[in-house]
């Protein structure tokens, strides 16, 4: 199962109990529920429906927004999950809401790349170690009158000691902190959906 976020809400995309093939590229469904499916998936981006849905597919969620929503623009991004020697987890605070440090793919970047350097910039930190690749996520947003899918790859990174941090005030990050474990709840209730389902696994190795 995907997780597609959008705001604070959920679009699920889950396979078919009795699917026959399992390397199968599309659900087979008639033209009728395909066209319930496209408005209720509107009617959620619009937030006429403001609960978590469900969309039985075998599609990937990339090509299962260029399936239903053919207009979404594809926006690719990497960001980390930092911690130090302490175990405490690095988090930037921008537009009211705990964050984790991240942002887009420039052009001729891989994705480990661009999450080394975007949080670099976020945060000052040098001489990360970068590790393996944790987690994926997937999230709609709308700017400049158009939809947008964002994939964010989410790396496992680690730092040796407590460097000052250096919020990047010019991208609206105005604190970066080091968060221990034992508060780290109170952090994640001011935080995105996302992050919460992101760092979720991470915390269950304290």
């Amino acid at each position: 199962m995907y997780k597609v976020f959008c705001d604070n809400r959920c679009l699920n995309l889950i396979r078919a109990e009795n699917e026959v093939n399992r390397h199968q590229a599309v659900s087979v469904i008639d033209h009728d529920q395909q066209k319930h499916d496209i408005k209720m998936i509107n009617d959620w981006l619009k937030g006429k429906i403001v609960s978590d849905i469900a969309i039985e597919t075998t599609l990937h969620p990339i090509n299962f927004a260029r399936t239903y929503l053919p207009a979404i623009k594809i926006a690719e991004a990497a960001g980390g999950i930092v911690r130090n020697t302490d175990e405490e987890v690095l988090f930037i605070f921008r537009n009211n809401f705990w964050d984790l440090p991240k942002g887009h793919v420039d052009p001729g970047e891989t994705h480990l790349q661009t999450a080394l350097r975007e949080v670099e910039e976020e945060t000052g930190l040098i001489g990360i170690e970068m590790k393996e690749i944790l987690t994926e996520t997937w999230h709609f947003y709308q700017m400049h009158g158009y939809w947008w899918m964002k994939h964010t790859c989410w790396f496992d990174m680690r730092i040796n000691d407590k460097q000052l941090l250096k919020p990047q005030l010019s991208e609206g990050i105005t604190r970066a902190e080091w968060i221990y474990p034992a508060i780290l709840s109170d952090i994640l209730r001011q935080s995105y959906r996302s992050v919460r389902d992101v760092i979720g696994p991470v915390l269950q190795g304290f």
